[in-house]
């Protein structure tokens, strides 16, 4: 589980194919101190695990699930990315619950960039729209952010200084792919709104219990 709040910018220095997925190692500064073998590591919004670490280097494999759900597929050697170690049981929720399972490949439909403030504004897959309201959580390359204004085919969010300074935004632009997760809270109440609540189909789901019971019309 991780929040959304990036950590460090780090850089990939070496792209492995494998049999079935991809191996990365990357270089962190300041976060590999703090890794063991197996840790949960955040890249760009995708959880993975750490399986070596050397000096200021550390390795991870991706299946080919990841690749097909992530820009990792077309990543290549020196790329920029953004890490988060997992959320510890006393950490501050700085962000939101992410999960790190990276729901689609999104692009930039614009990013406007006034005085260190940002605009972005994305272009998603129409058959996600109803995990996202306005003034909701979304994560954007790893990062939590704010749904500002929303339409069933795009969203923006507002970006302050620190987050396009500190993490891999500034260097994005339109047309770019992009990494996106939606909040997990908004999955599983979808889930539980709509599936029948017992194996009698019959009994219905909680929509139709409310609409029967008058709560809703």
């Amino acid at each position: 589980m991780f929040t959304g709040i990036i950590e460090e910018v780090g850089k990939l220095t070496k792209k492995i194919k494998l049999a079935s997925g991809l191996q990365l190692s990357i270089e962190a500064n300041s976060l590999v101190s703090e890794m063991k073998l197996g840790d949960s590591i955040a890249i760009n919004g995708s959880c993975s695990t750490v399986t070596k670490f050397s000096g200021n280097v550390f390795t991870v494999q991706l299946s080919e699930e990841t690749l097909k759900k992530t820009t990792f597929s077309d990543i290549r050697d020196g790329a920029s990315v953004n890490l988060e170690l997992s959320l510890m049981p006393q950490s501050r929720l700085g962000g939101h619950f992410v999960t790190g399972h990276v729901d689609c490949v999104a692009k930039i439909k614009k990013i406007g960039i006034s005085k260190d403030w940002a605009v972005i504004t994305i272009n998603y897959p129409k058959n996600f729209a109803y995990l996202l309201v306005e003034k909701g959580s979304v994560t954007i390359e790893g990062i939590s952010l704010t749904v500002v204004d929303l339409t069933d085919s795009e969203f923006s969010c507002h970006v302050i200084p620190h987050t396009l300074s500190n993490t891999t935004l500034l260097s994005k632009k339109a047309g770019s792919a992009i990494n996106l997760e939606f909040d997990v809270l908004g999955k599983y109440l979808h889930r539980f709104y709509t599936t029948p609540t017992s194996d009698n189909k019959e009994a219905g789901n909680l929509k139709n219990s409310l609409y029967k019971a008058g709560f809703i019309k």
